[in-house]
């Protein structure tokens, strides 16, 4: 678990340090502020990739909650999402907005939805793999 998360924060900071040699940090920031609401599309991306790339990192660890099967991985990017709003209020210039803890969370869901999805696909070739496969009669 401990070599997966590095893995992600490495890969994170690695892909923020190519986009700055790049030049193309100035761009990504003039999109997002942009229009109105680029900011909460960056929000869902964001946080749909990081879901899944925690799910991944913390892999096999989830918590049930009835039938409900959530990944630690997606309850872990819920609580950065919600601490870094929060850590927003105080800063000058910054704001605690909800409706970036809206998009953060339906960026969250997105991640759980791809997750289980891929999920399953595993699940179904594993289970076509273990099926013989009928002989035929000559």
């Amino acid at each position: 678990m401990i070599i997966r998360l590095l893995v992600v924060m490495t890969g994170s900071f690695a892909f923020l340090i190519i986009m700055w040699l790049a030049g193309l940090m100035d761009q990504v920031t003039a999109w997002i502020y942009y229009y109105r609401y680029h900011d909460k599309i960056a929000h869902v991306v964001v946080g749909a990739i990081y879901t899944l790339l925690l799910a991944w990192a913390f892999q096999p660890r989830q918590v049930k909650f009835g039938q409900i099967v959530i990944p630690i991985g997606a309850l872990v990017m819920f609580g950065l999402a919600f601490v870094d709003e929060l850590l927003q209020k105080p800063l000058p210039g910054r704001d605690a907005n909800p409706l970036d803890m809206l998009a953060s969370t339906l960026g969250i869901a997105c991640g759980l939805l791809f997750w289980n999805i891929g999920a399953w696909v595993r699940e179904r070739k594993l289970a076509l793999s273990h099926q013989r496969p009928k002989e035929q009669n000559s």
